[in-house]
């Protein structure tokens, strides 16, 4: 993808997202999922890796999971609080990071981007 087109094409997420949420609350969570899937999608677009795109999946299913228990458990406050703080925010502190790493190629300890 050519990169000039990035900065557009994020605003028109963010946009769309936006306008989602007002016209659509109901679909927030759906909307939610499809904007980070594709922002991330976005950012590793390009890469000479093909492990980024599992990586994006893998992203766009754990929000789908969190987002879906969250509408299943919104008639128990509590229990739907503690899914989404557990399922979307503590779990992935170290997951999310971790998954995005192994999508780049290896370049060895203390290489920067494969330099020396």
């Amino acid at each position: 993808m050519d990169r000039s087109v990035v900065p557009a094409v994020a605003a028109a997420l963010a946009l769309g997202w936006l306008a989602g949420a007002v016209w659509v609350p109901d679909a927030l969570g759906p909307l939610t999922v499809l904007a980070v899937a594709a922002a991330f999608g976005l950012r590793v677009a390009g890469r000479p890796t093909g492990r980024a795109w599992p990586a994006v999946a893998l992203v766009a299913a754990w929000l789908a999971l969190g987002f879906g228990g969250a509408f299943w458990l919104q008639a128990q406050p509590f229990a739907g609080l503690a899914w989404v703080l557990v399922v979307v925010f503590l779990v992935p502190l170290p997951v999310v990071p971790w998954l995005y790493a192994r999508s780049f190629d290896d370049a060895g300890p203390g290489d920067l981007e494969g330099r020396p």
